[in-house]
This record gives structure tokens, sequence and C-alpha cells, in this order.
């Protein structure tokens, strides 16, 4: 189980951060999505947000929408998920 302190969940983010800022949108979705289910709840939510800006800054409008909902599933105050869900009603 990942965790926000292991060095594997620190790592994992830290690559999907270089991959998003390359623009490499698709391979950073592709690293973190299949870990979701192998993380707490507080990785869950971290990683969702990472997840949401490569969707949004690649574009994808339906997989922008489908990261806020299961973020707003875990933590509905998040203001990058209101906005996001406001934004695609």
């Amino acid at each position: 189980m990942l965790t926000v302190d292991s060095k594997e969940f620190f790592q994992l983010l830290g690559n999907c951060a270089v991959l998003r800022g390359r623009g490499r949108f698709d391979q950073a979705i592709a690293l973190v999505e299949p870990q979701l289910s192998n993380m707490e709840k507080a990785a869950q939510v971290d990683a969702l947000l990472q997840l949401l800006y490569a969707a949004h800054e690649a574009g994808y409008k339906d997989k922008t929408l489908h990261f806020a909902q299961e973020l707003a599933k875990l933590d509905p105050e998040i203001p990058s998920v209101k906005k996001v869900l406001a934004a695609y009603k």
C-alpha cells in the first residue's frame, strides 16, 4: 500500500510531474492511474490531483471530469475539483 510518506509514492508523483512538464500527459496518466487502487486515501487524493492536472493540460475533457468526480468522492472541498465540476456542467 502506497502512503503519502512512502519513498515509492514520492518517486511516483515526481516522475508524473516530470512527464507533465515535458508534455507527456498520456504517459503521466498511464504511470499513476493503475496505482490508485494500491494507495491509501490521502495518497489517492494527491495522485488524483496530478491526474486531473495532466488530463486538463492535455485537453482531455472526459478524463478531466472523471478525475474530478473521483476526487469529489474523497474530498469535495478541493478548489480545483469545484472549478472543474462547475465548468463541465
